[in-house]
């Protein structure tokens, strides 16, 4: 996953400004702090604006820097041991009320969620879930227990609910054969 953006930046460092280069460089050598970083802390660490990391994610194929953050955040987790996962987790979260920040997080996150949904794609979504013949709810590999829970609470409210969870991925498809037009 990282190889690709390596590659990327590696393949188009000659071409980029001094101040993309600045960046390129620093995600290079240090993505793993990179990766938690706002856009502003990043500017700062390498001596450009805001908007210039913001422009380069979006030029780097991103639809923005935090999507960059989080593909960089994947590369990272992906590449701890549990013990570093658990260091990190601890190391983020810092000292104080630890539940007082989740929460906050939370709430922020469902602010963006909110500010951020497309009412129409949502009522549209929610139309189709109810006219549906069929509901199914699909989650694979580490997806599947979420699915599982999604699909209990849906069935407390519809009848026609069917969960396709499974940790083998060729499993799923022989599952989705029975899915129709109207489901």
């Amino acid at each position: 996953m990282y190889q690709d953006l390596l590659v990327t930046l590696q393949n188009s460092f000659d071409s980029l400004s001094k101040s993309q280069k600045a960046i390129a460089s620093y995600l290079i050598n240090n993505y793993d702090k990179a990766a938690y970083m706002t856009a502003s802390k990043l500017a700062q660490e390498t001596g450009v604006s805001e908007s210039t990391v913001v422009r380069f994610a979006t030029e780097m194929g991103f639809d923005g820097y935090p999507a960059l953050a989080s593909y960089l955040q994947v590369t990272v987790y992906s590449r701890m041991t549990a013990a570093q996962r658990l260091r990190l987790t601890n190391h983020l979260i810092g000292e104080g009320d630890v539940l007082e920040k989740i929460l906050a997080a939370d709430i922020e996150s469902l602010n963006n969620t909110l500010a951020n949904m497309d009412r129409k794609v949502f009522a549209g979504a929610v139309d189709a879930i109810c006219s549906a013949k069929t509901i199914f709810v699909i989650g694979v590999r580490n997806a599947a227990p979420l699915a599982s829970g999604f699909s209990y609470s849906m069935g407390q409210v519809f009848d026609n609910v069917r969960n396709i969870s499974t940790t083998n991925n060729d499993e799923v498809f022989e599952k989705l054969v029975r899915i129709r037009e109207n489901d």
